[in-house]
């Protein structure tokens, strides 16, 4: 993604339109007319974008854990979440494993531990990204129901970021598997996750 790691800041500032502008503009540079699209969480919300708003692009898409949230509801998990987080400008800022657990009881201290450094080098892009409320409107149902792709919709039974199955309902002739008990289901199932994506990208 643009302005993560080494990579350039865009000029224009974080937004997953523009993150999905970015693959478009590399599929375009190397050639891929159409691909399978698969995200989890922020790359899921990223994915679902460029699904709806290239629709001719996609083959498959595949979301993982994608917060299906509305503007309302990402603001209210900025303010009582994430807030407290954040440093007086406003940047997130790494947490000790006790109290990323605290949210999200199924995480384990490796995952979590890869977190917190992700967030101690890129505390800027990680709260532009994850937690600004423009990036919350994966519950559109009027953009959802641009995407044309075969879509497969993945979530964990405990995972705290599905919300009532609100994409499966908007886009049409989507798929919902649920794994049980688990929040990450490629971190924590991988051989079960992985015979379903490749099940669906083969079928």
């Amino acid at each position: 993604m643009p302005g993560y790691g080494r990579s350039d800041v865009p000029p224009s500032g974080y937004s997953i339109g523009r993150f999905s502008e970015a693959i478009i503009e590399f599929m375009d540079r190397v050639g891929i007319a159409k691909a399978h699209i698969m995200g989890q969480r922020t790359g899921a919300m990223v994915s679902f974008e460029l699904a709806a708003a290239y629709p001719e692009r996609v083959n498959k898409l595949i979301l993982v854990s994608c917060p299906a949230w509305t503007k309302e509801e990402g603001l209210t998990v900025l303010e009582r979440l994430r807030r407290p987080m954040m440093d007086k400008h406003g940047v997130l800022q790494p947490q000790p494993y006790e109290v990323l657990v605290a949210g999200e009881p199924y995480l384990d201290r490796a995952w979590a531990e890869r977190e917190t450094e992700a967030v101690r080098t890129h505390g800027d892009w990680c709260t532009s990204t994850q937690w600004a409320t423009n990036s919350y409107d994966m519950a559109d149902a009027a953009k959802a129901r641009r995407i044309k792709a075969p879509t497969l919709i993945i979530y964990g039974e405990q995972d705290v970021l599905r919300k009532k199955d609100r994409l499966h309902a908007n886009i049409l002739g989507s798929t919902l598997k649920m794994f049980p008990d688990c929040g990450i289901p490629n971190y924590q199932s991988p051989e079960p996750f992985a015979v379903e994506v490749t099940s669906f990208l083969l079928d």
